[in-house]
């Protein structure tokens, strides 16, 4: 037996395909597995979120207030006030103090933040014409405290943050 030389196989490391194909197959995979990741953190944190009780969330977010949003001296606050003391009354379970803030926002809109604070914009309640429209938007309000829907939300937020 006689060794012959030969060439070695130049392609025997190489990839039959494209390189850019491959990095775009481990980029979007990788974006993938983050993704998937994120929805687990998200939906693991919602489920967590549900057993801190409204009692404690109350303790922690009772001096919160986003400062830059409200409006002093607003017109309609004190009907507002007495309206959401009024709905409040028929909720004798809740653990929630209510405040209410209401916001120099021109755009028509209410929220539900943690520990029992409520704002209303200065524009919903310029549109608002009825004591029954007012009382329509406060009792969502309050279904977002007795679905827990604002600690939820704020728990998605951190995940994803």
């Amino acid at each position: 037996m006689r060794f012959e030389p030969r060439t070695p196989d130049t392609e025997i490391n190489v990839s039959k395909t494209h390189p850019l194909v491959e990095a775009s197959t481990l980029l979007l995979g990788l974006i993938g597995l983050l993704a998937l990741i994120t929805v687990l953190i998200v939906f693991a944190i919602e489920i967590l979120i549900r057993f801190i009780p409204a009692k404690k969330e109350v303790e922690w977010f009772s001096d919160w207030t986003p400062v830059e949003t409200l409006q002093s001296g607003h017109p309609h606050a004190e009907a507002v006030a007495d309206l959401l003391e009024r709905m409040v009354a028929h909720w004798p379970e809740t653990q929630y103090q209510f405040r209410l803030e209401i916001s120099d926002d021109p755009i028509p809109n209410a929220m539900a933040l943690p520990g029992g604070l409520i704002i209303v914009t200065s524009g919903l309640l310029d549109q608002i014409d009825s004591e029954n429209a007012l009382a329509y938007v406060l009792s969502n309000e309050q279904g977002h405290f007795h679905n827990r829907d604002h600690i939820s939300q704020l728990g998605r937020f951190a995940a994803i943050g």
